[in-house]
């Protein structure tokens, strides 16, 4: 009975011994594998970092600085970091879910690609469409100098409109208008249909027109052919008499 016991203590003790020392073996050779992967897991997350920042910035340099909280998560910034960057002063709210690159410098557009990131819906796409006077301004017709920005957007639109901008509900279709760096703005032509439709004056309105086709962009009969309302239709044609007579253009 002795010998039995005494056989049990000592594989007990044994089993102990191994047991403690595997343990120690596995705990040095983790450490050691640890200690030796940290350099390289610096540098990788460092790598990692270094690409997600350049995406974003290519993102908003293609906006003029700004970008959404929904485009950040798409390059890698889960919304736990957006707070990190906001109060190191690398990233400005602008409001709810839109920022800007604080050391992007600004340029004359930023205001269109600001307003038209704000418009934007749950899906994160921009609704606002720069129209009217707005839209002459951008291509450069007439010596419209818009106080307010006049902005088209969907029927079911419902943000509260901004100051300083004039809205316009209706539906444009994708060839009515074209992308430019961060926002969307009416082709030449709907900017003249939209502009023969609202209380821009005759004289203002020809000289788009006239500017218009000097440069190429479109030609009278693309006007003549357009929808339109027929008071608009009215403006248009007593134009194009004038034209016609003042320089025979169009024959």
């Amino acid at each position: 009975m002795f010998r039995k016991k005494k056989w049990l203590v000592v594989a007990f003790t044994g089993i102990g011994l191994f047991l403690f020392f595997h343990a120690k073996a596995t705990f040095f050779v983790k450490n050691t594998i640890d200690f030796k992967l940290k350099p390289f897991m610096f540098i990788t997350n460092q790598i990692t970092n270094m690409g997600k920042r350049q995406q974003l910035f290519e993102l908003a340099a293609s906006q003029s600085g700004y970008f959404t909280a929904k485009q950040a998560v798409q390059v890698g910034f889960s919304r736990r970091m957006h707070t990190y960057y906001k109060q190191n002063c690398l990233w400005l709210e602008i409001n709810r879910g839109l920022f800007r690159l604080v050391q992007f410098p600004h340029s004359s557009n930023e205001d269109y690609v600001r307003l038209s990131l704000w418009s934007r819906n749950r899906a994160d796409e921009p609704q606002a469409v720069f129209s009217h006077d707005s839209a002459l301004a951008i291509h450069e017709l007439s010596d419209v100098m818009p106080a307010q920005f006049h902005i088209t957007v969907p029927l079911g639109f419902r943000k509260t409109i901004p100051k300083g901008c004039v809205f316009y509900k209706d539906a444009i279709s994708p060839d009515e208008k074209e992308l430019r760096e961060g926002f969307f703005v009416t082709t030449p032509l709907r900017t003249i249909v939209d502009s023969a439709e609202s209380h821009l004056s005759i004289d203002y309105l020809e000289q788009a027109i006239q500017e218009a086709c000097d440069k190429g962009m479109i030609q009278l009969i693309d006007i003549l052919s357009a929808e339109m309302s027929t008071k608009a239709r009215a403006k248009i044609m007593m134009i194009v008499k004038n034209m016609r007579a003042r320089n025979g253009y169009g024959k």
